[in-house]
């Protein structure tokens, strides 16, 4: 004007984000999903971002975006039969991820041993259905003459290995291991004097 410089600061919409849902469910296998991201008021083209914030859901689309959008996502299977929870930061909402666990079956073979009055050692193998599970596992012997040597605490299938004290008494006698669940019996030999 005249020569002069007149300056206009004009600011940003200031812009109100909601996400529809703000929640879902997914059994143990997992799946894909979306998350609608609405602006107010309309027209709105403020930045946004969406963030998991658990390592089992990934952002597929929609990480970052201008004003109204989608967001997809991917949450992966889960191998232990625990249900986990994990969250999606969407344009500053929370987006929370509920999902189911594996239905885990443990299976022991054998099932009992007969060892002699002497003691030994032996192994049990653990099995799981279905194959990829990843539950936590552990074996308790039930005797103080029974002891774990190996595989007291793991997950999904393997082994354990226990030791039978030698048998001083002039009867037979029987103990048990908790193995994943599942009981194992050890009958010993009596002893002799």
């Amino acid at each position: 004007i005249a020569g002069q410089a007149f300056t206009v600061n004009q600011q940003g919409l200031e812009c109100t984000f909601t996400i529809a849902p703000s929640a879902q469910t997914f059994a143990a296998e997992g799946g894909s999903g979306a998350i609608t991201v609405n602006a107010s008021p309309s027209g709105c083209q403020s930045a946004r971002t969406a963030v998991s914030n658990a390592n089992w859901i990934a952002i597929n689309t929609g990480a970052s975006g201008n004003g109204a959008g989608t967001v997809t996502y991917t949450v992966q299977g889960n191998t232990s039969s625990t249900q986990r929870t994990g969250t999606i930061t969407v344009a500053g909402r929370t987006f929370t991820v509920t999902q189911g666990g594996l239905n885990c079956t443990f299976s022991i073979a054998p099932s009992s041993a007969a060892l002699q009055a002497a003691g030994g050692n032996g192994q049990i193998t653990i099995g799981v259905s279905p194959s990829n599970c990843s539950s936590t596992r552990t074996a308790i012997s039930n005797n103080n003459w029974i002891t774990i040597s190996f595989g007291a605490a793991g997950t999904g299938g393997g082994s354990v290995g226990y030791t039978v004290a030698a048998n001083n008494f002039l009867a037979e006698r029987t103990g048990t291991i908790t193995v994943a669940g599942q009981t194992f019996t050890v009958t010993q030999a009596a002893g002799a004097c």
